[in-house]
């Protein structure tokens, strides 16, 4: 892999790593070394076992044997012992024997017999021959006659003693005899036995070893199984994944890693640095030098003592986007990293955190309830306003904020009401709802716009509420209009009179007057009416705005108001008016009526076309004005321009969507009529705006129709 950085590839990265640790390659070894030996031994332990258990055999059978070798001894015994008693019984000389040497040798004989009824009765013999039916009193018989032999001088005596003796010998033969071949014919089945049990050890052995070689088998395939399916899951994972171990070697990577790493790393590979992964990585972000320190702590160094590594690292690329790592490090010391591309995740949680702020900073109040009506949060600007906290106030009806002691049914009236609309408003006085349902009054009044929150699935979804304290704006807007009512009576005394002595001047009643004068007259008595007109608006903004401005409204035809428009518009010298609009046969205007107060919407028109005209350009000329009308869909459309004309200058511009700003007025007007003419229009249901095209600037206004015949 190639460095963005020069001289990058001859520095590599210092590695804090112990020395004691192995490299992959010589624990791979040690695996290799570990297997031959792991079957060596467990070939040497069945060695082992075939050894132990041969030996065994062969100590069985050697007990077996003896066990069972008294009983030929016996039978040889006895019958020696019978022969000798015989030659002693019958006095049998031997070859070489004279007649003065008989008694010495049936004093040998005896020795002889005695010497076996000794070995008989000292050994194992004696209790098989014992055992025996009439075996011991045989013995004792044989035993007690030895000793007479041994006081008695007359061997004749002992001969006769032993007479019986040997016969009872004879019987014992055939009953010893019997007994050995019964006891060789066990000894074969026992030896028979333990050879078949020593087959079924050995073939035990065996099958207990395959089956350990089986078992080893299919933990083999398991685990090999396993870690094919936990390839496929890495695989199939959307986020990168990667695993460190701890020499800081790539163990695994996965195929989507590779989406994230700059084209200088074109691959990761088993074995490979992690310190390479993170320089790389680190080339490619918006900061490279934090960058690579932060990824070197987490993708190459061993935790230090008592500081763990980060759970996640973010780093911002330069191009934009953003990676987060999350590290998770296992038992052996190794680490489990994962690298996903978090770029909306992070605007997002930018555009959370910019609206906390918001939140936390707004002057207004806000707060959020549930679809039940419950609040959930509230802003501090809110905590301010109600002088509570909001943990005292969480978990409560949203209509305490309205009036406290009703809080449950302005919370059920507000939510059937949003129920069906977006937004409600409501104005209320403040008050400072106490913890167990009391509530103080402040004194100050407040506003609020609760909007309903829905979401697709669920439905309504919650309340937001947004509160304001208009105490200050109310005392302002009072403050203002006892101005305007002050001002308005104070000003209309003294203009009346002007206007009634200019009228009876120009009249002619103090006398003839002078033609020089007639021109300053005339212009002092339109100076005059526009006074009075400024005063009848001031009037009427304060009718406005303490709400005693009233529409007497009644069906009229559209053709009279019109007519009264133009009628009135002649007595305005430096205005033309002309109005058209279709004709009765294509829009039946003699049946056109409108819903209005004539008197108050003739004013309203008047005062439109008087702004249009603007102010007379020089005395005796009149600028021309048209007002045009039309039928649209019920509704009455009409426009008033200055034909041919420019576009008018007008210091705003209203949209026709509601908007609430100021109407638009020419330089210099204070624009109390435009205000009384659009609540007019607006409270006869009608729009009003100002709009400029490529053909000139025009007043709009629309209104709805009433149509009878």
């Amino acid at each position: 892999m190639t460095e963005d950085r020069p001289g990058a590839a001859a520095r590599p990265a210092p590695d804090h790593r112990s020395a004691g640790r192995r490299s992959p390659i010589a624990v791979d070894a040690v695996i290799v070394w570990l297997k031959p030996v792991a079957v060596g031994l467990m070939l040497a332990a069945l060695l082992l076992f075939a050894v132990g258990l041969v030996r065994s055999n062969e100590m069985v059978r050697g007990v077996i044997t003896a066990a069972s070798g008294d009983l030929p001894r016996a039978a040889i015994a006895l019958r020696d012992l019978e022969r000798t008693i015989l030659a002693v019984v019958a006095g049998l000389p031997s070859a070489d024997r004279t007649v003065p040497d008989e008694p010495d040798i049936t004093r040998n004989r005896l020795d002889h017999i005695r010497e076996l009824t000794i070995a008989i009765d000292g050994t194992g013999m004696g209790a098989i021959v014992r055992a025996l039916p009439d075996g011991g009193p045989v013995l004792d018989t044989l035993r007690a006659t030895l000793r007479r032999a041994d006081s008695t001088a007359d061997p004749g005596e002992v001969v006769r003693e032993l007479r019986p003796i040997a016969a009872r010998l004879a019987g014992l033969l055939p009953r010893i005899e019997e007994k050995t071949a019964e006891a060789r014919m066990a000894a074969r089945a026992e030896l028979q036995t333990l050879q078949t049990m020593s087959m079924l050890s050995a073939t035990g052995v065996v099958v207990s070893v395959t089956g350990l070689a089986l078992l080893s088998v299919i933990m083999q395939l398991r685990l090999r199984a396993s870690r094919g399916r936990l390839r496929d899951a890495i695989e199939a994972m959307s986020d990168g994944f990667l695993h460190i171990d701890r020499n800081g070697r790539v163990t695994v990577a996965n195929e989507r890693l590779r989406s994230h790493l700059p084209r200088t790393m074109a691959s990761v590979h088993r074995g490979q640095p992690s310190g390479l992964l993170a320089a790389a990585l680190a080339a490619s972000a918006a900061d490279p030098e934090t960058a690579h320190r932060r990824l070197l702590h987490v993708l190459d160094s061993l935790p230090e003592p008592g500081r763990a590594l980060l759970p996640a690292l973010d780093v911002r690329l330069a191009d934009e986007r953003w990676l987060r790592l999350r590290v998770r490090v296992g038992s052996d010391g190794g680490r489990a990293v994962t690298v996903a591309d978090v770029t909306d995740l992070v605007a997002a949680e930018h555009a959370r955190h910019r609206q906390a702020l918001v939140f936390k900073h707004l002057t207004d109040g806000v707060v959020l309830a549930d679809a039940d009506g419950r609040i959930m949060d509230v802003s501090p600007a809110a905590e301010q306003l109600y002088g509570v906290s909001a943990a005292a106030i969480e978990g409560r009806p949203i209509g305490l904020l309205l009036r406290p002691s009703d809080a449950e049914q302005m919370t059920r009236a507000l939510l059937d009401e949003l129920s069906g609309c977006e937004t409600a408003e409501r104005a209320f006085p403040i008050a400072r709802p106490g913890p167990d349902g009391s509530f103080s009054p402040t004194g100050r009044d407040g506003e609020a716009t609760f909007v309903a929150l829905r979401e697709t699935s669920a439905g309504f979804g919650g309340v937001i509420a947004l509160i304001r304290d208009v105490s200050e704006i109310h005392r302002v807007h009072k403050l203002k209009a006892a101005f305007i009512a002050a001002a308005a009576h104070e000003l209309r005394t003294p203009t009346t009179a002007l206007l009634g002595a200019l009228r009876l001047a120009n009249s002619g009643v103090g006398g003839d007057v002078p033609p020089q004068l007639t021109a300053l007259l005339a212009m002092a008595s339109r100076n005059a009416d526009r006074l009075t007109s400024v005063i009848d608006g001031l009037v009427d903004v304060e009718r406005l705005e303490t709400g005693s401005f009233t529409l007497a409204r009644q069906p009229v035809r559209l053709v009279d108001l019109l007519a009264t428009i133009s009628h009135r518009a002649r007595d305005l010298p430096h205005v033309g008016l002309t109005v058209s609009g279709p004709t009765d046969e294509t829009g039946h205007a003699e049946a056109t009526t409108v819903m209005m107060d004539p008197e108050r919407l003739a004013q309203a028109l008047l005062g439109v076309v008087d702004q249009v005209a603007g102010p007379q350009p020089r005395i005796g000329s009149r600028t021309a004005v048209r007002l045009a009308w039309g039928l649209n869909d019920h509704r009455v459309r009409m426009s008033v321009e200055q034909p041919g004309a420019a576009n008018l200058a007008m210091e705003t511009m209203p949209r026709p969507a509601g908007n609430r700003s100021a109407p638009p007025r020419r330089p210099g007007d204070i624009g109390f009529g435009l205000a009384v003419t659009r609540a007019v229009v607006e409270r006869h249901g009608g729009l009003i705006w100002w709009e400029t095209t490529d053909a000139g600037s025009r007043f709009r206004i629309d209104l709805p129709l009433h149509r009878t015949g």
